[in-house]
């Protein structure tokens, strides 16, 4: 604003001081031609530069404009994708769930709860254990699958079975974990293993899929950023045996029989 202030201020004194000396000095008229000329011509010079600087910083603020509203929507369908393939499993739970109870498998949701009485318990001997957080150590696809290589401490890992799920979390600059794919204990582990592969059961972000397209017979190592989190919420649970518990559970249920 001061710049183009002081030119147009620079413009009209031009202009006035022509038109002055060409009243007051007729038979010099072509001198004040030539000062106006000469003014005007620079400053006509720079108003078209300033136009046109303007008109190319509105079209840039254009274009970045576009490209943070396309980023925008892209990070929308990538939260709303990942929030309904997480929905997937539980909803699938809860609809089976209704079903052994709408059908009187008695015997069946009864295994199914020894079961969750039995993970729970072995997860929370895991945490427990777990001295040192999961490391990813590689990605490798193998007959169409992709797995996930991770070390940990041996005591921990002892207490994982097969088809125990994590979800796999990638980190960002400021801490915060967003969910790339949930995983699945892919083998039984060797006693004082520290090494433990998982499958890939769902891709949630777009770069495990990038890195299921890249993986082949060749381990991809060296990649930061990613970390494991039991996937089964524990908040709330219980302090208690849940071995004893999933012992405890047939025979509460033959009692329940009798009467």
């Amino acid at each position: 604003m001061g710049q183009r202030l002081l030119f147009w201020s620079g413009w009209f004194f031009t202009v006035f001081g022509v038109l002055v000396g060409l009243y007051l000095s007729k038979e010099y008229a072509w001198i004040g031609i030539l000062i106006a000329v000469g003014g005007l011509l620079p400053l006509g010079t720079h108003a078209g530069w300033v136009h046109k600087r303007l008109a190319e910083a509105e079209q840039e603020h254009g274009r970045e404009l576009g490209d943070a509203k396309q980023q925008h929507r892209e990070e929308v369908r990538r939260r709303e994708l990942a929030e309904q393939r997480l929905a997937e499993v539980p909803a699938a739970a809860i609809a089976r769930l209704a079903t052994l109870v709408s059908e009187g498998a008695v015997d069946e949701l009864l295994g199914l709860l020894v079961q969750q009485a039995g993970l729970v318990g072995r997860l929370q001997k895991f945490m427990a254990t777990a001295t040192k957080p999961l490391i990813v150590r590689s990605f490798q696809r193998l007959q169409g699958e992709l797995y996930v290589m991770v070390r940990g401490v041996p005591e921990a890992l002892s207490h994982l079975r097969p088809g125990d799920a994590f979800v796999l979390v990638r980190r960002n600059e400021a801490g915060v974990e967003i969910d790339a794919a949930r995983l699945a204990v892919h083998q039984p582990l060797l006693i004082g293993a520290d090494v433990v592969v998982f499958r890939v059961v769902v891709a949630i972000a777009d770069d495990i899929v990038h890195l299921s397209g890249l993986a082949g017979e060749r381990a991809i190592e060296g990649i930061k950023g990613y970390g494991l989190n039991v996937a089964l919420d524990l908040t709330g649970t219980p302090s208690l045996d849940f071995a004893q518990v999933a012992q405890a559970l047939p025979h509460l249920a033959a009692g329940l029989a009798r009467k």
